[in-house]
């Protein structure tokens, strides 16, 4: 069974059609660094080469972005004050080979990082990922097998007239803390409230 069925097994019982993942994203986030400009473009300069585009935002500042986009690749790598970030649209399976994107340019322009004298320390790590089950229904449909599968009769008389809705839950295991939230997607403007872009 594929990674996004697995993740997905057991959430919503329906004929799958497609699965559609629009992103994945892995920071590592560390103290500020606020000398940022002067360290980081030395650290990125040796990566442009292989870069379809390059962007700098707040060019000068402390919170100076630089974008890293590998279009055919279909990631970008994000370098802040604060994080180094990897957004990723694709087969996560690619992400643990060797080589992969994730170990060479993101882990090698972190470690890079690393060995600067302005560099404080990690602070934690933030990995998400979206899935979504595509499915032949509308999304009032969804919506209220939704309800029925997930709420009780008490709660769904209450979210009866409810438009939309979701279960979120946490978790916390070795000091790893897992957010999930699921529920029945309204298409390319749920990717839009939460500010993600696809590829």
């Amino acid at each position: 069974m594929h990674e996004s069925e697995l993740f997905l097994h057991g959430f919503l019982k329906t004929n799958i059609v497609n699965i559609f993942v629009p992103r994945h994203q892995i920071e590592i986030r560390f103290s500020n660094i606020l000398d940022f400009p002067n360290v980081i473009k030395p650290i990125v300069s040796p990566f442009v080469n292989f870069a379809s585009n390059v962007k700098i935002s707040n060019e000068g500042s402390v919170k100076e972005v630089i974008t890293l986009d590998f279009k055919n690749e279909g990631y970008q790598i994000l370098a802040l004050w604060d994080r180094l970030v990897l957004i990723y649209q694709g087969d996560t399976a690619l992400l643990s080979e060797s080589n992969s994107l994730i170990e060479d340019p993101f882990f090698q322009i972190f470690k890079l990082l690393k060995k600067s004298a302005s560099f404080g320390g990690v602070r934690n790590f933030l990995v998400t990922s979206v899935y979504v089950l595509l499915n032949e229904k509308s999304f009032e449909a969804n919506n209220e097998d939704f309800k029925k599968k997930y709420y009780s009769d008490f709660f769904s008389e209450i979210v009866k007239e409810t438009i939309d809705t979701s279960v979120s839950g946490e978790t916390f295991k070795d000091e790893v803390q897992m957010i999930y939230n699921f529920g029945p997607f309204k298409g390319v403007a749920d990717l839009n409230q939460r500010n993600i872009e696809i590829q």
